[in-house]
C-alpha cells in the first residue's frame, strides 16, 4: 500500500504537466471573441471605450522635444546613507561628484539627438514619496517638458584578492529606464541595460573601497550612456 501512495502523486504531477493549455484546444478556438473587459472593477480605472481608443491610436512626438530627467528615488539616499562604498567621511563629497557625473553623461547623450531641444532635471522635491504617473506628468508640465525619462541604476561589485599581484575587481550596473509622453500619459519606450567594468587595483586607489567605487562608477557611466543612446535612437525613428 505504501508504494501506491507514493507513486500516485507523481503520476498526478506528470499528467498535469502534460495537459494542453486551454487556449490551444480546438474547443477554445471555436468560442466567440471577447473584445472588452467584463470585470466591473476594471472600469473603475479605465473604461472599455478608453482602452479601445488608446490601443487603436498612436502618439506623435514634437519635432523639438524637451526631456525632463529624473533618477528614481533611492531609499538609501533618503535615509542619508550614500550606499555602496560611500560613507560619512571625505568620500561623501566624492559621492556627490559622482552623482553629478552620472547625470551629465545621460544629459550629454540625450542632447546628441537633433530632435531634443533641451534637457531639464526634474528634482525629487517636486514629487512626493509615493510617485505615480499623474504626479510625474503634472511635475513635467510645470517644467514645460514633452517627455520624462525616469531611470534607476542598480550596481554590484565583486573583488578578488590575489597574492603578490594587484587585486581584481568587477563592477556591474543594471539600469532600468522608462520614457513617458507627458501629453498622453503613454509609455512608448522602456529600457533595461546591463554593463560591466573589470580592472585591477591602481596606484590611485588608496584601498579596496576606492577600487570598488571606481569599478561601480565606470559600469554605471557605461549603462547611462547606453540608456541615452537607446532613447535618442527611438526618438529619431518615431514621428
Amino acid at each position: 500500500m505504501r508504494k501506491m501512495v507514493m507513486v500516485f502523486p507523481i503520476m498526478l504531477i506528470l499528467i498535469s504537466c502534460a495537459a494542453r493549455p486551454p487556449m490551444t484546444t480546438e474547443e477554445y478556438k471555436t468560442r466567440p471573441q471577447l473584445k472588452e473587459s467584463l470585470f466591473a472593477s476594471d472600469n473603475e480605472v479605465l473604461s472599455n471605450e478608453a482602452i479601445r481608443e488608446i490601443l487603436n491610436s498612436k502618439i506623435v512626438l514634437p519635432e523639438d522635444c524637451t526631456i525632463a530627467v529624473m533618477k528614481f528615488p533611492d531609499k538609501r539616499e533618503k535615509l542619508n546613507l550614500s550606499g555602496g562604498y560611500y560613507g560619512y567621511s571625505t568620500v561623501r563629497e566624492d559621492f556627490q561628484k559622482t552623482q553629478q557625473e552620472y547625470l551629465s553623461v545621460l544629459i550629454d547623450s540625450l542632447q546628441l539627438s537633433d530632435r531634443v531641444s533641451g534637457v531639464v532635471v526634474l528634482p525629487t522635491l517636486l514629487t512626493p514619496e509615493s510617485i505615480t504617473i499623474p504626479i510625474l506628468r503634472e511635475a513635467a508640465v510645470r517644467l514645460q517638458a514633452d517627455l520624462i525619462l525616469v531611470y534607476r541604476p542598480e550596481t554590484f561589485v565583486y573583488d578578488k584578492f590575489i597574492l603578490f599581484r594587484s587585486d581584481k575587481v568587477k563592477g556591474y550596473c543594471t539600469c532600468e529606464a522608462v520614457l513617458l509622453d507627458v501629453r498622453t500619459g503613454i509609455i512608448p519606450l522602456t529600457c533595461i541595460v546591463s554593463e560591466n567594468f573589470e580592472g585591477r587595483k591602481s596606484k590611485e586607489d588608496m584601498d579596496n573601497d576606492d577600487m570598488k567605487r571606481r569599478a561601480e562608477k565606470e559600469a554605471t557611466l557605461k549603462a547611462l550612456g547606453s540608456i541615452g543612446s537607446q532613447v535618442t535612437e527611438f526618438i529619431a525613428k518615431v514621428e
